[in-house]
């Protein structure tokens, strides 16, 4: 499996690692995702007030 710095989450099938700060809820709202349904994840992120998983970590560059 090939490293994607951009992506905040990394599903790797048995394997699912997160990098940021919150990193946590993205990883809970994976989880809730792969176990019950997308709909439920979608349900739980409205929940909690967060955006859903899948958005990227791109850091802008000055130059």
């Amino acid at each position: 499996m090939a490293l994607d710095t951009d992506r905040v989450l990394i599903d790797g099938g048995n394997i699912i690692s997160a990098g940021e700060l919150m990193s946590w809820s993205d990883l809970g709202l994976k989880l809730v995702s792969r176990f019950l349904e997308p709909v439920v994840m979608a349900q739980t992120a409205r929940l909690m007030l967060v955006d859903p998983p899948g958005r990227e970590q791109r850091k802008r560059h000055k130059g």
